[in-house]
């Protein structure tokens, strides 16, 4: 296979995204948003934990603060697609830039 055709999805995907990401954005606070999606995942993480390990899992300091950190970066990002969505894809690209640089 090509690497084009992949390319192509996830050019067509992305786009796809970052248009329900606006519209979401626009009608909800994006805080909220991120809240209830950090509950629902960790809520469903901790059963398939449990119902595969029989145990509850260890959480460490240092998760949790990467997942805040995690948290008010998306969270920010949300408030930026909300101010102007042309920007944040702009610079969403970045991404994939500092843990590249910081490796």
């Amino acid at each position: 296979m090509s690497w084009q055709i992949p390319l192509f999805f996830s050019v067509i995907f992305s786009t796809f995204r970052g248009f329900l990401e606006k519209k979401l954005v626009a009608k909800v606070d994006p805080f909220l948003t991120f809240f209830y999606i950090v509950l629902w995942s960790t809520l469903a993480f901790v059963l398939f934990y449990f119902l595969r390990y029989q145990s509850f899992p260890v959480i460490y300091p240092e998760m949790m603060l990467l997942g805040i950190l995690f948290s008010f970066g998306y969270g920010s990002y949300l408030m930026a697609v909300k101010i102007n969505l042309s920007l944040s894809v702009v610079f969403a690209s970045f991404y994939f830039l500092i843990p590249i640089l910081l490796a």
